[in-house]
């Protein structure tokens, strides 16, 4: 009640509430101060701690297997890559090898050919009658 007298809002709903319990609907008186219930309430509170425990361990594990599997596959493409990068550097250098060996052969011919070019030019204008 207020300083007046006069009964308050939550007078009311107070009176109210157990009204309507008294009538069979709400829970029971019983249910409020038994020490089972509240030793029952405290176990399934508990079992429900235990149960998240149990999911947040479950969710951390899948996580750390989740990591551990995407780190083995970028691991696995990384070296993929390097091999890939490898060859290509074989390749490379097969090809600037073989590039360098035809050109040695291009000027042995050229050298040859001028050579010959040479010695035909001479034997053409007397030079080798001698």
């Amino acid at each position: 009640m207020s300083a007046d007298g006069r009964r308050t809002f939550k007078d009311l709903s107070w009176e109210a509430k157990y009204y309507v319990r008294g009538f069979g609907v709400g829970p029971r008186p019983s249910s409020f101060s038994s020490q089972s219930s509240s030793n029952s309430a405290r176990q399934e509170l508990q079992k429900v701690q235990s149960e998240m425990e149990l999911l947040r361990e479950e969710r951390r594990r899948e996580r750390e297997e989740y990591e551990r599997r995407w780190e083995e596959e970028r691991n696995r493409r990384d070296e993929e890559q390097r091999q890939r990068e490898e060859q290509q550097r074989q390749r490379d250098e097969e090809l600037r090898l073989r590039d360098e060996d035809l050109r040695q052969r291009d000027e042995q011919r050229q050298h040859e050919f001028d050579e010959l070019k040479a010695m035909m030019m001479r034997q053409m204008h007397g030079r080798d009658n001698v």
